[in-house]
Parts: C-alpha cells; sequence; structure tokens
C-alpha cells in the first residue's frame, strides 16, 4: 500500500471512493469545491493505493471560525473513508498516521473533528482530546402546527450576494467573509435567507428537513417565520446545530418545541463527539461549528 498526498488530478478517483463507501450520487464538482478551491489552497488531502487503485482517503480542511470578530485559523479532520473491500486492515490508521504528521507542523489555532462515539476511540489512539457533545435541536413538524402566528416583517432571498453582505454587516473580518464566501458555494446544498434590520437565519433543506446553519436572533419570535416555511413546505422539522452561546442564551427546549435529538442511527442520526488535537482557543464561545458540508 502507498500513501500519497491527493490533487486535482485525483478527483475522479476521489469521488469514485466516495460514491463507493456511502452511495451517495454527489456532484462531480463537489469535492472540487471542497478540496481544491481557491480558499481550500492548504487544504491537505491523503490517499492510500493498492496498485493503483484509491483505498482510503482522509483530508484537513481549512476553516476560519470567528470568536468577538477574532479570527481563528482552523484544520478540520473529515472525510476519511476506507473501500468497503480494503476495511480492516490498517488503512484508516495509516491515513491518520499521515494527516498527524502535517498537523505536528501546522500554524492554527485549533485542530478540530466531529464523528460519532465509535469514532471518537480511534481519534484517542493518536492524541486527539475529548471536548464535549454537540446535539441536535430537533422541532418535529407537529410542534410548529400549533406556534402562534407571526407578523411577518421578514425578507427572504437564496441568492449568495445577499447572504453575504448579511454577514458583512455583521462580521467584519475579511478572512472570515472569505471563508463564509466559499462555504455558502457548496454545489450540494441551496442555502436560503431569511431577514430583518437586525436578526437572520441561514438555513438550507436536506432529507426534507429545515437545517439551521447560522442565525443571529433576538429571541424566540423571529424564529417563528421557520414554524410558517414547515408547515407552508410540508418539511418534516427544523434542526439547529451550532455551539454558539445563542443555543444555551435562547433555551431550546420542550416549551419552545425543540427536542434534544439523541437518536444514533438513521437519517436523524444526532449526537457527535466533538474532539480537539491543537487547541490555542477555547471553542466554547465561537460563533459556529459547521457540520459536514451541510
Amino acid at each position: 500500500m502507498n500513501l500519497k498526498r491527493l490533487s486535482i488530478s485525483n478527483l475522479q478517483q476521489i469521488n469514485e471512493l466516495y460514491r463507493r463507501c456511502f452511495q451517495d450520487q454527489i456532484e462531480d464538482d463537489f469535492f472540487e469545491w471542497k478540496y481544491f478551491s481557491t480558499f481550500q489552497s492548504e487544504t491537505i488531502v491523503l490517499g492510500l493505493f493498492e496498485g493503483t487503485q484509491l483505498i482510503a482517503s482522509g483530508a484537513l480542511l481549512y476553516e476560519v471560525l470567528l470568536k468577538d470578530d477574532k479570527v481563528l485559523k482552523t484544520l478540520r479532520c473529515t472525510d476519511l473513508m476506507t473501500h468497503p473491500d480494503y476495511r480492516g486492515r490498517g488503512a484508516s490508521r495509516k491515513i491518520a498516521g499521515g494527516l498527524n504528521e502535517f498537523l505536528a507542523k501546522s500554524n492554527v489555532d485549533v485542530v478540530y473533528t466531529m464523528c460519532s462515539k465509535i469514532a471518537t476511540k480511534s481519534f484517542f489512539k493518536t492524541g486527539w482530546k475529548f471536548e464535549k457533545e454537540i446535539f441536535y435541536y430537533f422541532k418535529p413538524r407537529f410542534f410548529s402546527l400549533f406556534s402562534s402566528s407571526i407578523k411577518d416583517e421578514s425578507k427572504e432571498t437564496s441568492t449568495l450576494e445577499a447572504i453575504c453582505k448579511v454577514y458583512k454587516l455583521n462580521y467584519s473580518n475579511k478572512a472570515y467573509l472569505n471563508f463564509i464566501k466559499w462555504r455558502f458555494a457548496n454545489p450540494k446544498y441551496k442555502y436560503y435567507l431569511i431577514s430583518n434590520e437586525d436578526e437572520f437565519i441561514v438555513y438550507t433543506i436536506n432529507n426534507n428537513i429545515l437545517f439551521v446553519i447560522d442565525f443571529k436572533v433576538n429571541g424566540f419570535a423571529f424564529l417563528k417565520n421557520l414554524d410558517k416555511l414547515v408547515i407552508e413546505n410540508n418539511y418534516r422539522g427544523i434542526v439547529v446545530l451550532s455551539s454558539c452561546s445563542q443555543i444555551q442564551n435562547l433555551k431550546f427546549s420542550f416549551l419552545n418545541g425543540y427536542l434534544i435529538n439523541k437518536f444514533n442511527f438513521g437519517p436523524l442520526k444526532s449526537l457527535l463527539d466533538f474532539n480537539v488535537l491543537k487547541e490555542g482557543e477555547r471553542f466554547k464561545d465561537v460563533y459556529s461549528i459547521n457540520y459536514d458540508d451541510v
């Protein structure tokens, strides 16, 4: 088995490996955007080959996270995948070992990953530490039916220009805005913005569920816009995933129709372990944490 760093010339092999591992019909330009776009020039993608066949890969994605308008340079370990025919032969350990060599030389504030509890055990073996669990807060459609009506003064759009404009008004850091622009150019998902003068919500739709990506709200009144969307479009419910302090301050709870979703399997699997390897800052006050590709 031969370990080497991958480039855009390996894009077709990466796509084929992903489809074989996850049976997910991704667009051909997805990994081109994710790994090899301008913003992701520092991305490290390693592949393990058996002859000329790519049998396993993993990546370190460069990201920018914001804390009080201060940039945290970040690497996220993601997309560890092994061809089904080659599992159980130590391929993932070789990929992880190779990535760790890059991590030792990295000039970033934090390296993190989000994964299942099973995967966390394997990360522990290579020097990672557990930070905390991250939950989805899930509001079923049934609860939205009983939400009180709102006076709709918000505007909705799906244009990248409008979304980036809102971030620019609220978060002026140039490096963070470049990251946001890259993030919302994701070819796999379409993103929507609901906003008024001083509040906004960015969301996407996946598996007929409304996923809240980022938000800045003064209370639950503005979030009722989501209930209206769920009812009008017959979505299955609302999911909120974030590490920002608004989650605690707003008190997402049963009283507001939100459940802590601890489903451990299936399409609504939501309980994630958040692991940190190299830490220059604590994460608890970071504006938001992104789940893979949403």
